[in-house]
């Protein structure tokens, strides 16, 4: 009996040690296995794993605190963003309402030919395309979504159009352009070109990288061919299309694009060329970008919507543009370039003003659907209490 005590005294006066996923037991009665090695038998133990949203929320909250460099954090990508919007938009309403006054003072001409004028519109409707574009970023930056491809796409196109665009006023005539003008024009065009290309270089994963960038042009420009549906096949000839135009505009020869565009030679006309060519690029590039929506199935979605109401006002007005400068002023008769160009602006209207109604629509159907569901399921919860109720009080009668 007292040796029992004694050993008894022993092992707990051991002391006891605590190893994770073991259980706590005292050194004197754990066992020993092969090799003299000590093991204790396993305890499970069940440990709560945070939900995917919840390690993402927290991830993205870890990124923006610990985020540095330029145009890293989304208050000021979405202030950056929204200052180029206005900007945008008040050039393009210089030019619709504006006009005269507004070419007077860029091109230093008092009466301006019909002509020049009813190109300064085109050019006005086509200032929108930017606009559009830095709208829809300044939206996705308030929701972490920049790094997502439609939002690369058209941060790379304004860089790729701010940068373009210096290009052209440095190469303009001096005698062209009024001085304050070009400032003014040279200082916007920087800041898209800046504020883009930042922001593209923070959310791309891979920086300002010129052969993955050519490398994604590429596989683009391959995907065109492939469109999963016939609406992304509509968007595909016209991105396509509008690529094709804005090359001519931009590099082709003055005398080709002037037939399209209904007006003579000169450099005031060869400048505007340019400057609705630069749009006319972003434009395409935000009908790709509904392309690969329209793949996904994804047109429902806010940007996708705005794009499209964005891109059907600036073909229509573009179209108006056209009819105003052919019926009305009476510079030129209907020919194959007009008629065609006029066509494909109807096509684009009807196209982006469709999908435009339509993601509105299936929205709709979309609420109709879950608050039928959930009609549904309230009635089934007030017939299944009623029916408890009847059998309550049943059962408390023969009680």
């Amino acid at each position: 009996m007292a040796h029992m005590l004694s050993l008894t005294a022993s092992s707990v006066s051991r002391p006891t040690t605590i190893v994770r996923g073991t259980r706590i037991c005292p050194a004197g009665l754990r066992s020993r296995g092969v090799n003299g090695q000590v093991f204790a038998p396993a305890v499970k133990h069940t440990r709560r794993t945070p939900s995917a949203q919840v390690v993402r929320a927290s991830r993205e909250s870890e990124l923006q605190e610990n985020a540095e460099g330029f145009l890293a954090h989304k208050g000021q990508q979405k202030t950056a963003y929204g200052l180029l919007t206005a900007a945008w938009a008040a050039v393009a309403i210089a030019k619709l309402f504006f006009t005269q006054q507004f070419f007077s003072y860029v091109f230093d001409i008092t009466n301006p030919h019909v002509g020049l004028l009813g190109l300064q519109r085109l050019a006005g409707f086509s200032s929108l395309a930017p606009a559009v574009a830095a709208y829809t970023l300044a939206k996705a930056a308030s929701g972490d979504r920049l790094d997502s491809h439609t939002y690369l796409r058209q941060n790379l196109g304004l860089a790729v159009a701010g940068t373009v665009t210096l290009f052209y006023l440095w190469k303009t005539p001096a005698t062209v352009l009024n001085a304050g003008f070009q400032k003014l024009a040279a200082g916007l065009a920087t800041a898209t070109a800046v504020i883009a290309g930042a922001v593209y270089t923070q959310t791309s994963g891979f920086g300002f990288n010129l052969t993955k960038i050519s490398k994604g042009f590429y596989s683009s420009v391959l995907a065109l061919l492939s469109p999963d549906n016939s609406n992304a096949a509509v968007y595909s000839f016209i991105s396509a299309a509008l690529g094709i135009y804005s090359a001519v505009l931009l590099f082709g020869p003055h005398e080709l694009a002037s037939q399209w565009l209904t007006v003579g030679s000169g450099e005031v006309s060869l400048y505007l060329q340019r400057e609705i060519g630069l749009s006319t690029f972003l434009a395409a590039v935000q009908t790709y970008c509904l392309k690969d929506a329209a793949d996904r199935k994804r047109m429902g979605r806010s940007t996708f919507k705005n794009l499209n109401l964005g891109l059907a006002t600036i073909a229509a007005g573009n179209a108006s543009a056209l009819w105003w400068a052919v019926n009305t002023a009476k510079m030129v008769d209907w020919t194959t370039q007009s008629k065609f160009r006029l066509a494909f602006l109807a096509v684009q209207v009807v196209t982006y003003a469709y999908n435009w109604i339509e993601s509105d629509r299936d929205e709709d159907e979309q609420i109709n659907k879950i608050e039928s569901a959930f009609d549904n399921a309230t009635d089934s919860l007030r017939d299944v209490a009623k029916k408890g109720e009847r059998k309550a009080k049943e059962l408390w009668e023969q009680g």
